[in-house]
């Protein structure tokens, strides 16, 4: 046999070899790699509950696409809703939560909150130490996302006076009927009745509540829906349906974007001072990525813009430097210190009242808002 046979023949034999070689990479490596970045894509896709509106869209590209990681967003109705979704599936699926105090609490005692860190959120910096303070249970355990009030939204135009009372809800005039939006959540129903009879809206005496629900059962027909107004045209109180309705200041100011004859108040009987928290879910595959995210809302120009698209009030001090007059000036917004006197922060209440509220719901309303058959 010749050089060029023996040549020909080392030619052969390492072909083969590479052709062998490629195809166990074909059925092996790249098989497995295949199984692989499916579940490393999953991992990555943070998965955010919370209200709808409540987010401007814009930096939710601007995070995934400096951060790499795909968000998906999973909006409720109400906190009702929102408790529902969470009990169904054993809190799984979901890695951050919108929740406002009273949730915070329960979802606690529960064991469903992730402890939050300085270090993991080094952006925590910027949060105004005076929401920690007014909030202790959030400390450690929630981010400050957005504060603000509970009042009445109204048709200037279509109305021959303003409701300026929540018993001008509970008990309203003729051209009210049918022309009502009220809350679905019956904690959210019960505080404006309270306060309508001037108790508090936490308060813990039977007899305000047995009362309460008087004025909510009288309230009924004068209710065209219960639920949260839609922030878009097709809104019951953009198009009239709807005269007046119980909403949140930011909530209000959106829907003025699409009627101007729309307007907000707080009542003199006062109203509810709230704030919204982000939490980490303790069942989260994901606290990293929640991390990352709870950081980059929390940088100052980030926070700024957010807070300017949603018209509510940022906790994030940093950020107020970066806003505009308008907004800081706006006493929708911020409400003046004489008003927010008149407002009531949250305060626990003990599990029976909470029983009696939710029977009282139910006793009162259509069985189709309660989701009784």
């Amino acid at each position: 046999m010749g050089w060029r046979g023996i040549s020909l023949i080392f030619f052969s034999i390492l072909l083969l070899a590479g052709a062998l070689g490629g195809l166990y990479y074909w059925l092996v490596m790249d098989s497995t790699a295949g199984k692989e970045k499916p579940n490393e894509e999953n991992a990555k896709e943070l998965v955010v509950l919370t209200w709808e509106e409540y987010f401007d869209p814009e930096l939710i590209g601007e995070f995934e696409e400096k951060t790499g990681i795909k968000t998906r967003w999973v909006h409720y109705e109400d906190d009702h809703d929102r408790d529902e979704r969470l009990e169904a599936n054993g809190t799984r699926g979901f890695d951050l939560v919108l929740v406002n105090e009273r949730a915070l609490l329960i979802y606690r005692k529960k064991g469903w909150v992730s402890s939050i860190r300085a270090e993991d959120v080094p952006n925590l910096k910027n949060i105004d130490p005076k929401w920690f303070e007014r909030y202790s249970s959030a400390r450690n355990y929630a981010v400050p996302y957005f504060w603000g009030t509970t009042g009445i939204i109204y048709d200037s135009a279509a109305l021959p006076e303003a409701p300026t009372k929540w018993m001008d809800m509970f008990d309203p005039i003729p051209e009210l009927q049918g022309k009502l939006q009220m809350p679905r959540d019956p904690k959210e129903l019960a505080g404006p009745a309270l306060q309508a009879l001037g108790y508090s809206m936490y308060s813990d005496r039977l007899n305000d509540y047995d009362e309460a629900k008087a004025l909510i059962a009288k309230q009924v027909p004068y209710v065209r829906d219960y639920g949260t107004p839609a922030l878009n045209e097709d809104s019951l109180i953009v198009k009239g349906e709807v005269l007046a309705a119980m909403t949140y200041n930011g909530d209000a100011l959106m829907l003025q974007e699409f009627n101007e004859n729309l307007e907000y108040l707080i009542p003199e009987e006062g109203a509810s001072l709230w704030m919204d928290f982000f939490i980490v879910m303790m069942s989260s595959e994901n606290r990293e990525a929640a991390y990352q995210f709870l950081d980059f809302i929390n940088e100052p120009e980030t926070a700024a813009r957010n807070a300017e698209h949603v018209y509510y009030a940022t906790p994030n001090q940093a950020a107020k430097k970066h806003v505009s007059q308008e907004y800081l000036e706006n006493p929708v917004i911020f409400p003046s210190e004489a008003v927010l006197a008149r407002c009531e922060s949250f305060s626990p209440l003990p599990g029976w009242v909470r029983r009696q509220i939710d029977k009282m719901f139910l006793d009162v309303l259509p069985a189709e808002e309660t989701g009784a058959k």
